[in-house]
Parts: structure tokens; C-alpha cells; sequence
């Protein structure tokens, strides 16, 4: 059976939240961070967080997890960054699903579905996508992409690294392009969630 690791990435500097961190938000009493952590512990599969230098709060915002955190001396240049280091750091295992750590509404199931997605497939990657199959969050990479990914860097997401490969889209729904990255945006979806019924 395929060896899958779960790696969430945390170290973006939250720049356009106008010195708010959006993984510190508070949803249902508890940081995001924390939160999809305890999401993706649900998985039972190893669980990787890589955080940025200089912000021992997200790293306090996971304390009693049962989860590994590294931290990505270059994260500040961008995405790209982090998920190579977080990638580098992975490479013994035979699949990574990449995680955005500030998607609120991602949950366990939605997670579960990409892999699922993957069993018995031959596809470098898996991608959640939309009902319309617009591609996002998360994605599952093969040992293949490894290396690639390893490279990346700056602001490059994986859009680079996916280049050519073969990559199958999971619809997942709308929370697959359902991160948040400024004031306005967790606004929104506060008052959203409010109209569908949560507190």
C-alpha cells in the first residue's frame, strides 16, 4: 500500500491581512491552524506542518498534536519555498497531499476523497477541484513529482512543477478554492456561515 504523508503549509506571512494572522483566526474557539491539523490527524496518516522563522505562535497554536513541525528558513520568499522544504523534508514517503492552512471549511472527508481518489491510479497527481472542475486545494503528488516540487520556489504554488504531468481533478466542491487571505475575505465567510447556521 502506498505510504502517504500529509504536509500543511503554514508558512506564508499573512501580508495582505493587514497584521491580523490568518492562521490564528479564531473558528469554533481554536486557531485554524489547530484546526486543520486536527483535521488532517483524522486521516491517520503521518502529519507534517512547515512554519516560517520568527512566529513561535502558530507552533504554540499546535501544542499536543500529535504532529511534526519543521520549520523553512526561506519561506518568506513564498509558497514555493515551503513546499519544497516541506517536500525535502518528506521524501522517504511514497505520496505527500499538500494542504492549505487556511482553508476553514476543509474537512477530513474532503481530504480523504483526494486520496481515495488515488487508490489503484496511475497519475503523477490528484487536485481538488469545484463542482465546474476549476482546479485547487488539496493536492496529492506521487514520489514521481518529488523532485520537482523540491525545486520550487518564490510565489510558484506547483503550477511549474505540474507542467506537463498527468494530473486527475477530485470535485470536492467550493472549498477547494475556499482559502482566505484578507480581512474582507474571513468577513464573508463568517457572515456566510452564519447564514447556513453555524455560530
Amino acid at each position: 500500500m502506498m505510504e502517504t504523508a500529509v504536509l500543511i503549509l503554514a508558512g506564508g506571512a499573512s501580508t495582505r491581512m493587514r497584521g491580523a494572522d490568518k492562521l490564528l483566526m479564531d473558528v469554533d474557539g481554536e486557531p485554524q491552524l489547530r484546526r486543520i491539523a486536527r483535521k488532517a490527524l483524522a486521516l491517520e496518516a503521518p502529519v507534517t506542518v512547515a512554519l516560517r522563522p520568527g512566529h513561535p505562535e502558530r507552533a504554540d497554536a499546535l501544542a499536543g498534536l500529535e504532529v511534526e513541525t519543521i520549520t523553512v528558513p526561506n519561506a518568506e520568499n513564498g509558497m514555493g519555498e515551503t513546499i519544497a522544504g516541506g517536500v525535502r523534508h518528506l521524501s522517504g514517503h511514497d505520496r505527500i497531499l499538500l494542504i492549505l492552512a487556511d482553508i476553514p471549511d476543509l474537512d477530513t472527508a474532503h481530504m480523504k476523497a483526494v486520496i481515495d481518489a488515488s487508490v489503484g491510479g496511475t497519475a503523477d497527481a490528484w487536485r481538488g477541484a469545484t463542482e465546474d472542475g476549476q482546479p485547487g486545494h488539496p493536492i496529492l503528488i506521487d514520489k514521481n513529482l518529488f523532485p520537482r516540487f523540491s525545486l520550487l520556489s518564490g510565489d510558484d504554488g506547483g503550477r511549474t512543477a505540474l507542467a506537463g504531468a498527468k494530473v486527475e481533478t477530485v470535485r470536492i466542491g467550493p472549498v477547494a478554492r475556499g482559502d482566505l487571505d484578507t480581512p474582507e475575505a474571513w468577513t464573508g465567510w463568517r457572515e456566510s456561515r452564519l447564514r447556513r447556521g453555524h455560530a
